[in-house]
């Protein structure tokens, strides 16, 4: 409940909600579903990817 309560708090705060947002993008790293589609495309179907 105080999570959830906290979640609802910062969205209220578009500034606060739109800076953690960003922030959880830019230190998300490789996606697993990137890395599992790059590793299907040359393991598997033999395709070139970026």
């Amino acid at each position: 409940c105080q999570a959830e309560k906290r979640m609802v708090e910062t969205y209220a705060d578009p500034v606060k909600w739109n800076r953690m947002s960003l922030h959880n993008i830019a230190r998300s790293g490789i996606f697993a579903a990137d890395r599992s589609i790059a590793q299907y495309a040359d393991n598997i179907w033999h395709v070139p990817h970026k």
